[in-house]
């Protein structure tokens, strides 16, 4: 059995998921935001986080996409979430948003809003945290992230074997 803590940077923060394997089964989520410098404040979260998990395996996205600008604000906290679990051994996995989209779409769901609708019927408690459909001119709802990282332990236990490692 795997416990997965799965981890969706955003600028501000990150959301979380953790999850277990077998059965699949979702035991904590949520956001942790810090406005004005997420690289001090974040960090601690995500080690209480792996402290109280203790996690088997970490995953979060790919943040070496050529042409992928939010990486450009991510792959920093990425790597120092590969910092922080230096003196644990714990892997870090990666997934791709294609790898993503491809795991989800034998549910016929390609977006980011039908994946988080596809969650939210095999985790119904996270239904209330599901964001209105959003129109073209908004922002993407905070709690996305949640959904984000739902999105990509999923993906991890799909795919188990054949994500890239990047820690040990």
């Amino acid at each position: 059995m795997n416990r997965i803590l799965a981890i969706d940077p955003t600028s501000r923060g990150f959301g979380f998921a953790v999850l277990e394997d077998r059965p699949l089964r979702l035991l904590d989520w949520g956001v942790v935001e810090h406005r004005r410098n997420k690289n001090i404040g974040a960090p601690s979260r995500l080690l209480r986080l792996i402290r109280e998990y203790q996690p088997t395996v970490i995953v979060t996205e790919k943040c070496r996409v050529r042409h992928a600008s939010r990486c450009r604000t991510t792959h920093p906290f990425v790597d120092l979430i590969a910092l922080l679990v230096e003196e644990v051994p714990i892997p870090i996995v990666t997934c791709s948003r294609e790898q993503v989209r491809r795991a989800f779409s034998r549910h016929g769901a390609v977006t980011k809003e039908e994946i988080a609708r596809v969650i939210s019927e095999v985790f119904p408690e996270l239904k209330p945290r599901l964001p209105k459909r959003r129109e073209i001119w908004q922002s993407e709802d905070y709690r996305i992230s949640i959904f984000d990282a739902v999105a990509l332990g999923m993906t991890f236990v799909a795919n188990e074997g054949s994500l890239e490692s990047v820690g040990a």
